[in-house]
C-alpha cells in the first residue's frame, strides 16, 4: 500500500498524538510503527478491542501504569544467568506493578467477555516478588538494610565502627598536643579509609600511615595509627557487604529467571493494553465511537468531525459514498470546505482502519481500503521544474495505475492549473477512466462541466459547501445533491466592483454559461425553499418539544413539590425520634443510678425502661398532623420481589425452617432453596475421612453457592448446634474445611464480606444446645427456656417486635456519632484479670452497628441479636496481652480460659486451660488469622447480659460482651472499602483471612480509653459499660 497518504490526509499528525499517550517507550515505537489492518475482520476486532477499554476506561479511570523501559533486555540475561542490578529489578518491580495494576482495573466493575479478555487474562502478577524488591531495594544505588538479616547487622557494624574512628579521630582533632600539627582540623578520607591532614614539617610526630600527599607537598594525609585496625576493618565489612548485596541480587535474579516465559506473555500483553489505553484515551479527547465495518465498498459517515480542527469550531457534515452512488463531485467558493469534507472522508476511514475510534455518529458505518490514492495540495516543485498543473497531473498518473476495487480515490481541484477548456475536458475523461476502474471517487473543482457531467452521469452526485453570500463567509455545510455556484459577481458586488463591470461580464458568458448559471440560480432558490421548509419543521419540532419539556419542568415541580413535603415530614419525624431517644437515654441513665441505688431487678428494669419509651413515642407521635398505622411484623420484609432466598438449617430445626420458607414466599420471594446441615452426619464425615479431603470444597458445593451469590441471592442462616458436636475431632479437619469453603467460594465470600448479598444469623433450639445452657431440666423444658431466651435476647418477645427493633436500631446512633466523630488513633484495655492491650486504629475507619446496607442501599440486619457497635482495627497495630472473659466455642469444640499476647499486630504466644489445640487451629488458618479483624464495644447493660444465661454459641454470646475478632475485617469498616480489592484493603490496614473467629473479652470491670491523633485520652468504657451510663 502506498503510504503517502498518511501525511496528505494527516493521519501522521492522529498517530503523533497516540504517541504521546501512551506510557512506556516500546508502545511509542509500535505506535509509530502502526500499518493498516490487512482484512475487514481484523479490522472490526481491533476496532472492538478500543472500544473495550475506551469503556473501561470511561467507568474505571485510568489505571495504575507507569513507564518501564528495556525490561525484555532485562528478564533476557537474568534468563541466561546473568546477575541483574538494583536499577534493573526495580524495572522489574515496576512491570509486576503494571501487571498487578492492570488486572486490578479490569476487575474494577462486572462485565461480559470483552474482545480483550484474553490479553488481562495474560496477565501474570506476582506480587510477593514485586513487594520483596520494593521493600529490599531503595533505588538504583542503595539497597535496604532490611533486605536481610544479614545486610542488616554488616551495617550495624559498619556504623558502629566508623562512629568508633570519629571518636577516636576527634579526639586527635581535639587534643590540644597533636591538633598543631594538624593542617585543619578536619576529617577525609583516602582510598577508603578515614585520615587526618598533617603538615609535612611534622609528619613524624602523628603516627600512622601515610596515603596521600597534596599536590604542594605541604600536608599529608596520615592514617592514624589508633583506626588503622578499625579502617581495615571496614574495608572488611564493605566487601562482606557487597557479598552479601550480590548474594542478594543473584536470589532476585534468579527469582526472574524462573518467571520465564509467562513474563514475556504478561509484558506483551501490558505493551498491547498501552497501545489500546492510548487509543482509548484519544478517542476520549475527540469524543469518538467505534463505527461499524462494512463487508463491501461504502461509508456512510454521520455527522463526522475533522479531528485536528477545533471541537467548538468545527462543522460536522455527513459523507456517504458506494451504496447509491460511487463518485461525488464537490463545487463551491474557496475556502469554502471542499477539501476539508475530502480529507474528512479519507482520513476517518483511514484511523478505523488503523483500529482508531472516530470523531463521527456512533451508528457510522466505515469500510476496508486497499489503497488510499490522494492528490490534495500543491505538487509545483521548482527543483523539479513542475507546474501546479503538472504536480497535479503526475500524481494522479500514479492514481490511474493503482485505483481499482476496493480503493479510495480524493482529488482535490480536479483539473485546475491550465487552460479551463482543456482542463475541464480533461477532469471529465479523468473521472470517467477512474469510475470505470470501479474506485470510489471524491473530487472537488470549479468546473461548470463537471457540474454537468454529474448532473446527466448515473452514479455521479453533486455536492456543495455552502456560502453566505451577506457575510461572504463559508459555512462548511456539505449538501450532497446540489452542485455549488461560484458566487464570483454576487461576491465582487459585495466587494465594491462596479455594477456595470459586472453587467459586462455577464455579457462575455456564453449562452450555455448563462443556461447553467440560471438552474443553478434555480437549484439554490429550492434549497432555500427546502431550508425554509425544514426550518418550519424544525420550529414545529421544537414547539413540540418544548411545549412536552414545559409539561414535564411542571410535573417534576409538582413531584418535588411532594418530595419537599414528604422531607419535611420525615425531618420533623426524625425530630420527634431523636427526642425520644433522648428521653429514652435520659430515663435509661436515670435507672442505672436507681440500679446502683437499690438494686433493683435488671429485667423489670429493661421492661419499664422499654415500657416508658414506647408511650413517650406514642404521646410524640400523636402529636403529628397523620397518625400512622401500626406495622404488621414480617420478618423477612427486606426480601426484594423475585428475589432467591437461600435458607440454611439445621435438619433438627426443620419445622422452624418451613416457617420462614413461608415467610419469604409471603415477602415476594421468586423461589426458596433449603440447605441442611446435621451435627450427627457432619460427626461421622469429619471421623471416618482424611483431612486432605476437607481442603478442596467439592465442585457441586461451590457451584452451588458461588451461583446462588452472582443471582443476587439473599441468605437466612439458622444458628442452632450441639456446642460440643466435634467435641474429640481434630480441630484441623473442621478448620480445613471452614478455610477451604471460604476462599474456593469467591463468588459467595465476597458477596457476603462485602454486603452485597443480604445476610441474616439468627437462632433456633436444638436439644443438645438446650441441654448444654439448661443442665438437669427435662429436653422440652430446656427447649421451652432456651426459646424464651433466644426471643427475648432478640428483641421479639414484646407486642411489637418490628417497632422494638427500629427504636433498638436507633439507639446506635449516639455511640457510633461518638466514635466516629473523635476519630481515635488507638484504644487502650485494661481489666483487673491481666489485660493490658493497646490496638490502633486504620486511617478513614468507621465504626458500624445495628442495620447493615447492601452497597445499592437496601438495608438488613447481619445479625439477630445485635448489640455491638464494630469497626477494623489496623492489622500490624496490636500490643499487648489479653484473657478471655467468656468461652468460645469453635466448630463444636470449647476453648475456656485462654489468653493471647500480640506484639505489632501477629499473634506471638497463647494458651488455654481447654482446647488450646482449637486455638491454634484458628491461629494457624493462614497469616491473616493472626492478625485482629474486628473491634467490638458491648456495653454490660444489655438483655443478654443481664439475663445471666450462658449460650455456648458465639451469636449470643458475643452479643454479651465486648469482643475481638482474629481473621478477615470488614470493607465497610474503612472510608471507600466497597470500592477496595482485597490488596488495597490490606495496604490500608484492613486484615484479609479465610477466617474470622470472635473471642469475648468484656468483664465486668474493663476500662478502655480512646487516645486521638494529637494525644488527647477519652475514657470510653468504664467497668464494662459505657463511661456515660
Amino acid at each position: 500500500m502506498d503510504v503517502s497518504y498518511r501525511t496528505t490526509l494527516e493521519l501522521d499528525k492522529i498517530i503523533a498524538r497516540a504517541v504521546q499517550l501512551c506510557t512506556c517507550a516500546e508502545t511509542k515505537e509500535m505506535m509509530r510503527a502502526i500499518e493498516p489492518f490487512a482484512t475487514t475482520e481484523e479490522e472490526r476486532y481491533a476496532l472492538a478491542q478500543t472500544n473495550a477499554i475506551n469503556a473501561l476506561l470511561l467507568k474505571n479511570g485510568s489505571p495504575r501504569f507507569g513507564a518501564v523501559h528495556e525490561v525484555r533486555r532485562v528478564v533476557a540475561h537474568a534468563a541466561k544467568g546473568g546477575i541483574l542490578s538494583m536499577g534493573e529489578l526495580l524495572e522489574i518491580a515496576a512491570a509486576l506493578r503494571n501487571f498487578s495494576g492492570l488486572a486490578q482495573w479490569y476487575g474494577l466493575t462486572d462485565h461480559d467477555m470483552l474482545p480483550t479478555d484474553d490479553l488481562f487474562f495474560a496477565l501474570a502478577p506476582q506480587p510477593v516478588l514485586e513487594k520483596q524488591i520494593g521493600e529490599c531495594i531503595i533505588s538504583p544505588e542503595e539497597m535496604a538494610d532490611t533486605a536481610s538479616v544479614t545486610l542488616r547487622d554488616l551495617r550495624r557494624k559498619i556504623r558502629a565502627t566508623e562512629d568508633s574512628i570519629r571518636t577516636k579521630l576527634d579526639a586527635i582533632i581535639k587534643n590540644s598536643t597533636t591538633n598543631k600539627f594538624l593542617q585543619d582540623a578536619v576529617v577525609s578520607i583516602r582510598n577508603g579509609r578515614y585520615v587526618v591532614p598533617v603538615r609535612a614539617e611534622y609528619r613524624g610526630e602523628v603516627g600512622g600511615v601515610i596515603h596521600d600527599v597534596s599536590s604542594t607537598g605541604s600536608t599529608v594525609f596520615v592514617e592514624p595509627t589508633a583506626v588503622v585496625e578499625a579502617n581495615a576493618r571496614i574495608m572488611q565489612l564493605h566487601a562482606q557487604e557487597q557479598e552479601e548485596i550480590t548474594r542478594i541480587l543473584t536470589a532476585f535474579s534468579g527469582q526472574v529467571a524462573s518467571l520465564e516465559p509467562q513474563f514475556s506473555y504478561s509484558y506483551d500483553a501490558m505493551l498491547q493494553i498501552d497501545l489500546l489505553l492510548a487509543k482509548a484515551r484519544l478517542a476520549v479527547e475527540q469524543n469518538a465511537f467505534m463505527p461499524q465495518v462494512n463487508d463491501s465498498c461504502r461509508f456512510a459517515l454521520k455527522k463526522a468531525r475533522h479531528p485536528l480542527i477545533n471541537k467548538k469550531k468545527v462543522v460536522p457534515v455527513d459523507i456517504a459514498l458506494g451504496e447509491k452512488y460511487d463518485t461525488l463531485v464537490i463545487t463551491g467558493p474557496n475556502t469554502g470546505g471542499k477539501t476539508v469534507s475530502i480529507k474528512t472522508a479519507g482520513l476517518l476511514n483511514a484511523m478505523a482502519q488503523h483500529g482508531f475510534l472516530i470523531p463521527a455518529h456512533e451508528s457510522s458505518t466505515v469500510c476496508h481500503f486497499d489503497e488510499y490514492l490522494v492528490d490534495i495540495g500543491d505538487e509545483q516543485s521548482i527543483e523539479q521544474s513542475l507546474s501546479t498543473f503538472s504536480g497535479h497531473m503526475k500524481r494522479i498518473t500514479g492514481i490511474l495505475e493503482l485505483a481499482g476495487p476496493d480503493t479510495l480515490t480524493l482529488i482535490d481541484e480536479l483539473g485546475a492549473g491550465t487552460d479551463p477548456a482543456e482542463g475541464a475536458a480533461l477532469a471529465v475523461s479523468i473521472l470517467e477512466r477512474l469510475r470505470k476502474q470501479g474506485t470510489l471517487l471524491m473530487a472537488t473543482t470549479h468546473y461548470a462541466e463537471l457540474k454537468i457531467y454529474a448532473l446527466e452521469t448515473p452514479g455521479v452526485v453533486n455536492a456543495s459547501c455552502e456560502f453566505d453570500v451577506e457575510s461572504l463567509a463559508p459555512t462548511y455545510k456539505l449538501s450532497v445533491g446540489v452542485p455549488g455556484k461560484s458566487n464570483a459577481f454576487l461576491i465582487s458586488a459585495k466587494l465594491g466592483i462596479p455594477e456595470s463591470v459586472i453587467d459586462a461580464a455577464r455579457n462575455h458568458m456564453s449562452n450555455d454559461d448563462k443556461r447553467l448559471d440560471s438552474v443553478l440560480a434555480q437549484l439554490d432558490d429550492l434549497k432555500l425553499q427546502l431550508k425554509a421548509a425544514e426550518d418550519e419543521a424544525e420550529k414545529a419540532r421544537y414547539e413540540a418539544e418544548h411545549a412536552l419539556e414545559s409539561a414535564e419542568k411542571k410535573r417534576d415541580a409538582l413531584i418535588k413539590q411532594g418530595e419537599e413535603e414528604l422531607e419535611a415530614t420525615r425531618r420533623k419525624a426524625h425530630e420527634l425520634m431523636q427526642g425520644v431517644q433522648n428521653q429514652a437515654y435520659a430515663l435509661t441513665d436515670e435507672l442505672r443510678r436507681i440500679q446502683k441505688d437499690e438494686k433493683t431487678n435488671a429485667a423489670a428494669r429493661a421492661v419499664r425502661a422499654r415500657e416508658i419509651a414506647r408511650k413517650d413515642t406514642e404521646q410524640l407521635l400523636n402529636r403529628t398532623e397523620k397518625k400512622q398505622p401500626k406495622r404488621q411484623f414480617v420478618p423477612l420484609k427486606e426480601v426484594k420481589p423475585g428475589q432467591e432466598v437461600v435458607v440454611q438449617s439445621p435438619v433438627e430445626c426443620a419445622p422452624f425452617a418451613r416457617v420462614v420458607v413461608a415467610e419469604a414466599y409471603a415477602a415476594g420471594a421468586g423461589h426458596v432453596t433449603v440447605i441442611w446441615a446435621d451435627d450427627a452426619v457432619t460427626r461421622l464425615t469429619y471421623e471416618h475421612v482424611e483431612k486432605s479431603y476437607f481442603e478442596q470444597t467439592s465442585e457441586w458445593k461451590r457451584m452451588q453457592l458461588d451461583s446462588l451469590a452472582q443471582d443476587g441471592a439473599c441468605f437466612v442462616f439458622i444458628e442452632g448446634a450441639d456446642p460440643a458436636a466435634l467435641k474429640g475431632i481434630d480441630p484441623a479437619k473442621p478448620a480445613a474445611a471452614s478455610k477451604a469453603r471460604n476462599t474456593q467460594c469467591k463468588v459467595f465470600r465476597r458477596g457476603l464480606d462485602y454486603n452485597i448479598n443480604p445476610w441474616c444469623i439468627a437462632g433456633a433450639p436444638v436439644v443438645a444446645w438446650a441441654r448444654e445452657v439448661f443442665p438437669g431440666d427435662a429436653d422440652e423444658v430446656a427447649i421451652y427456656k432456651l426459646w424464651n431466651a433466644i426471643l427475648h435476647t432478640a428483641r421479639a418477645d414484646g407486642q411489637d417486635p418490628e417497632s422494638d427493633w427500629e427504636l433498638h436500631d436507633a439507639a446506635f446512633e449516639k455511640n457510633l456519632r461518638f466514635l466516629n466523630d473523635n476519630r481515635f488513633d488507638y484504644l487502650h484495655y485494661t481489666a483487673a484479670n491481666g489485660t493490658d492491650l493497646t490496638i490502633g486504629m486504620t486511617k478513614g475507619h468507621e465504626w458500624a452497628g445495628g442495620k447493615g446496607k447492601t452497597p445499592d442501599g437496601h438495608p438488613f440486619f447481619p445479625n439477630i441479636p445485635t448489640e455491638e457497635v464494630f469497626t477494623s482495627p489496623d492489622r500490624m497495630r496490636a500490643d499487648g496481652i489479653v484473657y478471655s472473659a467468656m468461652p468460645l466455642i469453635h466448630h463444636g469444640n470449647k476453648v475456656e480460659d485462654f489468653w493471647i499476647k500480640f506484639e505489632g499486630g501477629r499473634v506471638v504466644d497463647y494458651d488455654a486451660r481447654v482446647g488450646k489445640a482449637t486455638l491454634a487451629s484458628i491461629i494457624d488458618t493462614d497469616e491473616g488469622a493472626a492478625h485482629l479483624g474486628e473491634v467490638a464495644l458491648i456495653s454490660k447493660n444489655t438483655p443478654i447480659r443481664e439475663s445471666g444465661v450462658l449460650f455456648y454459641n458465639t451469636l449470643y454470646d458475643e452479643n454479651a460482651s465486648c469482643h475481638l475478632a482474629l481473621g478477615v475485617g470488614f470493607p465497610e469498616c474503612i472510608e471507600g472499602g466497597y470500592d477496595m480489592s482485597k490488596e488495597e484493603l490490606l495496604e490500608h490496614g484492613v486484615n484479609v483471612s479465610s477466617t474470622h473467629v470472635d473471642f469475648m473479652i468484656g468483664t465486668d470491670d474493663i476500662d478502655f480509653v480512646g487516645i486521638t491523633p494529637d494525644g488527647r485520652e477519652v475514657v470510653i468504657f468504664q467497668n464494662g459499660q459505657w463511661s456515660w451510663e
